[in-house]
């Protein structure tokens, strides 16, 4: 505890649940280490984003003009796509995760609530949840 908890933001191990051996060994090295690819593993840094696979072109933008809208589009309910907002997910409880994520955007607040749809669509899929405004 020599930093007083800068470095490790008081977080004894972040690697802990994590199965692959040595992750943290490869964490940050700018390539894809597919076993160290998962949440428990913090997903590799993001090493592996360049290599998975985005919505199909052919379904993007009606994915983003429909999601989160209540109905299900089988053909938008990926990870690529964001899950369609949930909406295939059947019953969704109120609590969905422990904790708060805080975004500071730098956008005026009339265009973050026009294309706030295909903002949340996009960092979902980033980060492998579904989010939403609250």
């Amino acid at each position: 505890q020599w930093d007083g908890g800068d470095c490790s933001l008081t977080v004894d191990d972040p690697w802990k649940k994590c199965e692959a051996l040595q992750c943290w060994r490869f964490f940050n090295n700018s390539r894809c280490d597919e076993a160290c690819n998962t949440p428990e593993c913090l997903y590799d840094n993001f090493d592996c984003k360049n290599q998975e696979k985005t919505c199909n072109p052919v379904y993007e933008k009606y994915c983003t003009d429909h999601f989160q809208d209540g109905r299900c589009d089988q053909g938008c309910n990926t990870e690529e796509c964001g899950w369609d907002g949930l909406d295939c997910a059947g019953e969704v409880p109120e609590h969905l995760a422990d904790g708060v994520l805080v975004l500071v955007v730098l956008l005026p607040p009339e265009e973050l609530l026009r294309t706030g749809t295909a903002f949340l669509q996009k960092l979902s899929a980033i980060l492998h949840t579904s989010v939403r405004f609250r």
